[in-house]
């Protein structure tokens, strides 16, 4: 007599198909999670002030237009001038999700700097300010941004003759970048930079705080990176991701390009409670270069990403 086995394979045959079902809704979940979270994090809505707050009577600036040295992007600045003419210029490069105001911090170097005999050319990022692009790189693509700032300022002569860089967070990243490939950077001043993008997402995320309103308070919006560490194979997402958006991540490795800068003046800025880019960052980049005379590393307490210039602006 023939055994019936429809009734043992038809169960097992929907449980087959549930658990496929269940695994095909979470592949395409987790991709369109991590498609929107990137999406959003390097499509950002541009801030409307752009305009920095100063008495024209004690301070001189112009509104400057120039190009990337990649995509011929148009980006657009704003020079001001020292007391009494100088050759000395620095370049205000600034972080993620912001503009040449860099929420205040532009203001506070610009009174310091320009009394002294400094140049300042603060400008807008791709993709931000007031300057055309729609896509956020976090170092890879903006280096490029920063080289058509200085052949801009070369172009004008004798105010072009001696540059240093300024940057905070992905802007101390795009100029350590540039520093590594330019050698009319003159001198480097790195605030807050992470030491590599691919391991930033792949290790530092995960050390961030679940409070939510810590992330917050340390930089804007940025809770976006909590989710990504909740997901995993981060590392193919993210290779498909850079081939999706044309961004190569290898691009944005201070840890290698530091490398490139061996005598070149560097001051690096980090605080031990930062919660967005990991203070360690900091101290691997530091590590690569601590055998040049030239380069300064400076630790803060509680200023949170970012904010050393602020609480600590006398020093």
């Amino acid at each position: 007599m023939k055994a019936n086995t429809n009734k043992y394979y038809r169960p097992t045959k929907i449980i087959l198909i549930l658990l496929l079902s269940i695994l095909l809704v979470s592949v395409i979940t987790m991709s369109f999670t991590y498609y929107k979270v990137s999406n959003s994090l390097i499509h950002r809505e541009k801030e409307i002030q752009i305009q920095v707050s100063l008495n024209p009577k004690e301070f001189s600036w112009e509104e400057v237009v120039f190009k990337s040295k990649k995509d011929n992007l148009t980006l657009k600045g704003t020079f001001f001038y020292a007391k009494t003419p100088s050759n000395k210029t620095l370049i205000f490069v600034h972080g993620f999700d912001e503009n040449r105001r860099m929420s205040g911090r532009t203001k506070i170097l610009i009174e310091y700097l320009i009394p002294r005999g400094y140049n300042v050319l603060a400008f807008d990022l791709r993709g931000q300010g007031e300057s055309q692009g729609d896509l956020i790189s976090f170092g890879c693509y903006e280096k490029y941004d920063v080289l058509g700032a200085i052949d801009y300022l070369k172009q004008r002569g004798k105010i072009g003759e001696k540059i240093a860089l300024i940057g905070f967070s992905m802007g101390a990243v795009a100029s350590i970048e540039t520093a590594g490939a330019d050698s009319r950077v003159d001198a480097l001043i790195a605030d807050s930079a992470f030491r590599d993008l691919k391991l930033f997402i792949m290790d530092d995320i995960n050390t961030l705080p679940n409070n939510l309103n810590t992330i917050s308070n340390n930089l804007g919006d940025l809770s976006y990176w909590s989710i990504l560490r909740h997901f995993p194979f981060k590392n193919k997402i993210l290779i498909l991701l850079s081939k999706i958006y044309g961004v190569n991540i290898n691009e944005a490795s201070p840890i290698n390009t530091v490398k490139h800068i061996p005598t070149k003046p560097i001051f690096l800025i980090h605080s031990k409670n930062d919660h967005v880019i990991p203070y360690t960052n900091s101290v691997a980049i530091f590590n690569l270069v601590k055998n040049n005379s030239n380069a300064t590393f400076w630790f803060t307490e509680k200023a949170c990403h970012v904010g050393s210039l602020k609480m600590y602006s006398k020093e």
